[in-house]
């Protein structure tokens, strides 16, 4: 498996894969072709942005995300990881994961960051991730 820096040339590509992705479960987001491809143009124009398209003799999936400088270090926060739906369930997740960590830790980065569904929390612990005890999500609709 290899990794290759996402181009903004690939975003068109990559949202159509988002969506077909995050349509199912266990998200089931109504995500369409513009708000997909307007969500990962964004992403990619953030600063300290980091993305990979992840090949295994083809595109397996890809991972997005941007630095953060904290107090104690570089912090990688992970915005999207997407699997796409005909090679999920078979570890592709994990070798992503895995490849995304070797790829930080050459770039000094102490550690990562996301917010998942509840439904995947196991994937996430299988990969060692853990629970914050400190820190939770809020939401208000406006």
């Amino acid at each position: 498996m290899r990794l290759e820096k996402i181009k903004e040339e690939d975003l068109l590509f990559l949202s159509d894969i988002f969506q077909e992705v995050f349509q199912q479960e266990p998200w089931k987001e109504p995500w369409n072709q513009t708000s997909s491809y307007q969500h990962l143009q964004m992403l990619y124009h953030s600063a300290g942005f980091i993305g990979y398209k992840v090949y295994d003799d083809e595109l397996i999936g890809f991972v997005m995300g941007c630095l953060d400088v904290c107090y104690d270090g570089m912090l990688f926060w992970i915005k999207e990881l997407c699997v796409c739906s005909s090679f999920q369930h078979l570890g592709y997740g994990q070798k992503i994961l895995n490849l995304l960590e070797e790829s930080l830790k050459k770039q000094h980065v102490e550690g990562i960051l996301l917010w998942t569904h509840h439904g995947l929390k196991t994937f996430y612990e299988k990969a060692g991730y853990q629970m914050d005890q400190d820190l939770i999500i809020m939401k208000k609709e406006i």
